[in-house]
C-alpha cells in the first residue's frame, strides 16, 4: 500500500491521474508492481511514499520481501531496520523519467530527465 500525495492540495474529495480518489489532498493505492503507473505518478508530481503500511507487516515478511530482492538479510537486522532498507531499495529504484522507443527504433529520453517527442513531419 502506498500512500500518494496529490500535487496541489484540494479539500475534501478529487480525482487524479488514473482516476485516483484523494480526499484531502491524500489517497491510500495499492501499487503492486506497477511501474508505469508509479512512474507516471513522479512525472507528475505526485508524491509517493511506499512505507505506509510496512509496520503492519511480520518481520517474516519483510525479510521474505527483501531477499525476494537479493539482498542478503543479516539475521541481526531488526524490524526498523528492514523497513528502512525497504524503504531505501523502492526509492532508489523508482525511475523518475521512462525512455521511449519510436517506431523506427530510435529512443527517446534518458530515463533520467524529461524528453520532448518529436512531431512527425508530413
Amino acid at each position: 500500500m502506498a500512500r500518494i500525495t496529490h500535487p496541489t492540495f484540494a479539500p475534501g474529495r478529487s480525482k487524479g491521474l488514473a482516476g485516483i480518489e484523494f480526499i484531502d489532498g491524500f489517497a491510500e493505492v495499492d501499487l503492486g508492481d506497477n511501474d508505469i503507473l508509479r512512474q507516471a505518478l513522479v512525472q507528475h508530481g505526485y508524491g509517493i511514499d511506499e512505507t505506509v503500511g510496512l509496520d503492519e507487516r511480520t518481520v517474516a515478511e519483510l525479510r521474505a520481501e527483501l531477499e525476494g530482492l537479493g539482498y542478503d538479510v543479516k539475521t541481526s537486522w531488526r524490524k526498523p531496520e528492514l523497513i528502512e532498507r525497504l524503504a531505501q531499495h523502492r526509492e532508489l529504484n523508482t525511475e523518475k523519467f521512462a525512455t521511449a522507443e519510436l517506431p523506427d527504433g530510435t529512443v527517446i529520453g534518458d530515463g533520467e530527465s524529461l524528453a520532448t517527442l518529436p512531431v512527425a513531419e508530413d
